[in-house]
């Protein structure tokens, strides 16, 4: 069996674009004094145009819970460390937590034995499941990209580690609008992180999510991290499959090739090694909805090839395939020769840009 593959798929078109010196510059350190100088936290932080900060404590099933109290480090007596924890009068063990060095010199915080953390730079320490996450907002259309440098503030010897087989070190992952875009395993080493060319809409998430890595003692990790706006595309316009499909299936008379409220012109078909692409062989009876899922697929058992969308706004399954995320979209050939497609029709002129990602679901298969 042919692997099935899941896709997500949009279409940008601009008619100009701002070009030249970055549009502006945001930080984690910028965001968090604005969180933690004053007895009263901020969180999240919104800088408008220039997008929010926000900082929460992640549970293994992926709940999202925002730290909502002042943590001040007392074994600093200038009190420059300050941060945020998931409860109030945190203790000196209790995680998850995020403090910044708010001071003009490198301090020795605690639950770092041997390396200090630097004017500056944020101290992070997750708990054995629960995570700590970072968030980013775009308040602005554009290109954006990050870089962070990530350190361990213990370092213990590999002596240490041996009693805990396989839970060394911490994974700090980036993801946007919760797809995985880079990540490093951070032990014994300062690792450096970057990305660019991010296409981001007002409103889409840049997460940084460190986890304990199955164990959390001597997780404490420091963070340097900024965002720039590389790019301002105030005129872009998004024409989105997904929006699309789904305004059409919850139509009276949904069909296989329709246009979205956002102007976007689709058509979904079949595409052959030999034939190309035959548009249209989805009739009106192949276009189905039970309202968590709905797509295009041929009648009868001969189900094949099928784009399937998940419309329940959670994982979910249908009929050979396993559990898929909201919004994806499931694709299945008919066989070597026959795939199926949707096409893009460009309404107006201009430069377009296409964002998406692909991932094979069926891992063991070829």
């Amino acid at each position: 069996m042919r692997a099935k593959v899941f896709w997500v798929l949009g279409f940008l078109c601009t008619a100009s674009v701002l070009r030249g010196e970055a549009v502006f510059s945001t930080s984690l350190t910028d965001a968090m004094r604005i969180a933690v100088t004053n007895d009263t936290v901020v969180n999240p932080v919104d800088n408008g145009v220039q997008g929010a900060w926000s900082f929460y404590q992640r549970t293994a099933d992926g709940v999202n819970t925002l730290l909502a109290y002042l943590y001040v480090d007392t074994n600093v007596v200038s009190g420059c460390v300050r941060g945020l924890a998931a409860v109030t009068n945190p203790a000196a063990k209790i995680y998850p937590r995020l403090a910044v060095n708010l001071g003009e010199s490198a301090v020795l915080a605690s639950d770092c034995s041997v390396y200090t953390v630097n004017p500056g730079e944020a101290f992070l320490h997750p708990d054995i499941t629960t995570h700590v996450l970072v968030r980013y907002t775009a308040g602005r259309s554009g290109l954006y990209s990050f870089t962070a440098v990530v350190r361990d503030l213990n370092r213990l010897t590999p002596d240490y580690w041996a009693g805990y087989p396989g839970t060394e070190g911490v994974n700090f992952t980036a993801y946007v609008n919760s797809n995985q875009v880079e990540t490093v395993f951070v032990t014994r080493s300062e690792e450096a992180m970057a990305k660019s060319g991010l296409k981001l809409f007002p409103g889409d998430r840049i997460d940084f999510v460190l986890d304990a890595n199955g164990q959390h003692s001597y997780d404490a990790t420091g963070l340097t991290l900024g965002i720039t706006c590389d790019e301002a595309h105030d005129e872009w316009r998004k024409y989105s499959l997904y929006t699309a499909a789904m305004e059409n299936l919850k139509s009276a008379t949904p069909t296989a090739h329709f246009t979205g409220s956002d102007g976007g012109v689709w058509t979904m078909g079949t595409y052959g090694l030999n034939a190309g692409f035959t548009p249209d062989q989805f009739t009106q009876g192949d276009v189905v909805y039970n309202g968590a899922w709905g797509g295009f697929t041929k009648s009868g058992s001969d189900k094949y090839p099928y784009m399937m969308i998940n419309t329940n706004g959670v994982a979910g399954t249908v009929w050979d395939v396993t559990t898929t995320d909201a919004k994806e979209f499931a694709h299945h050939p008919a066989n070597e020769n026959t795939y199926s497609l949707a096409r893009f029709h460009a309404p107006t002129d201009g430069v377009y840009r296409m964002t998406g990602y692909l991932k094979s679901l069926n891992a063991s298969t070829t």
